[in-house]
């Protein structure tokens, strides 16, 4: 047997959210970093899943 389980989540409207976040690059003065083209480099962040929630408790 396979389950097959989503890791996107859902949005209030029922509508798939993003699989993840992108967040722009930074240089140490705050400055968005450019690629070749000008455009901004992003870094993914995959939040985990439980991540910050407290435990069951009995």
């Amino acid at each position: 047997m396979h389950i097959m389980v989503p890791i996107r989540p859902l949005q209030e409207d029922g509508t798939w959210g993003q699989k993840q976040k992108k967040v722009p690059v930074l240089t140490p003065d705050g400055q968005t970093v450019l690629n070749q083209k000008g455009q901004p480099v992003f870094r993914a962040y995959i939040q985990r899943i439980g991540a910050g929630k407290k435990p069951w408790k009995n």
